[in-house]
C-alpha cells in the first residue's frame, strides 16, 4: 500500500513539474532576422534608436544604381523609426515619421548595435 502511494505521489509531482516548465512560452528573434527583407518579411520593422545615428535621403533614379544620396541628417537617441535591411543597393532603408521619402543609414551593413526592436 505504501509503495502505491509513493509511486502515485512521485508521478503527480513529475507531471506537475513538466506542466510548469513547458507552460512558459519564449519567442526569441534576432535583430538581423527581424529587419532583413525576405519572402516572408516584406515590411519595415519599427525600432528605437539606441545611439545617435546619421542618415542620408535617397534621391531615386532609374535604374536604381544611379540613385544618389543627400547630406547627412542627425537622428537623436530614442527616436522611433521603421527600418529594413536588404542585400542590394544601399543595404539599410529607413522611413522616418514626419519626413517624406526613403533614407539610408550611415552604418556598416553588419552593425546591429544602434537600434533595439520594439
Amino acid at each position: 500500500m505504501k509503495k502505491k502511494i509513493v509511486i502515485l505521489l512521485t508521478a503527480t509531482l513529475l507531471g506537475s513539474a513538466l506542466t510548469l516548465t513547458t507552460s512558459q512560452p519564449v519567442q526569441a528573434i534576432s535583430k538581423k532576422a527581424a529587419v532583413t527583407l525576405s519572402w516572408h518579411n516584406q515590411s519595415y520593422r519599427k525600432v528605437k534608436l539606441t545611439k545617435t545615428t546619421y542618415v542620408r535621403k535617397i534621391h531615386w533614379r532609374t535604374p536604381n544604381y544611379k540613385s544618389t544620396v543627400g547630406p547627412k541628417i542627425k537622428l537623436k537617441k530614442n527616436k522611433v523609426v521603421r527600418i529594413q535591411q536588404t542585400g542590394t543597393n544601399f543595404g539599410w532603408y529607413m522611413h522616418i515619421p514626419g519626413r517624406s521619402g526613403d533614407y539610408t543609414i550611415v552604418k556598416r551593413y553588419n552593425d546591429y548595435s544602434w537600434f533595439k526592436l520594439m
